[in-house]
């Protein structure tokens, strides 16, 4: 994986694929709009390597990306890593458009009822 840790981040980002750039535009608008400071890991493959598993445990809650109804991801990341899964947040998209950062912000923010 290709991790971005932060020390000062409290939540962080899973995702894998195209939804890549509108986490990174979705961090961006968390931390200059809600001084919200957070991580990101980006999955490139399964199984999922160890660093991916210490990187969720890390983090109060960690947000995976699924750009489909069922939230494949954070399924699969549940099943290979049982001990660490209550850490783990789904944000579906399945709008049928590409992933907006903005829905991403938006569901964050909700979670986080900020």
């Amino acid at each position: 994986p290709v991790i971005q840790d932060n020390p000062k981040a409290r939540v962080g980002f899973v995702a894998a694929g195209t939804s890549h750039n509108a986490v990174l535009e979705s961090m961006h608008q968390l931390k200059h709009e809600h001084g919200i400071e957070t991580a990101y890991c980006r999955v490139r493959g399964v199984p999922f390597r160890d660093h991916t598993a210490a990187f969720i445990a890390r983090y109060d809650r960690v947000y995976v990306i699924d750009q489909n109804r069922d939230g494949q991801l954070r399924v699969m990341l549940s099943r290979q890593f049982p001990e660490i899964h209550v850490h783990l947040r789904s944000v579906c998209y399945y709008g049928g458009m590409p992933l907006a950062a903005r829905t991403i912000t938006n569901a964050l923010l909700e979670w986080e009822k900020l």
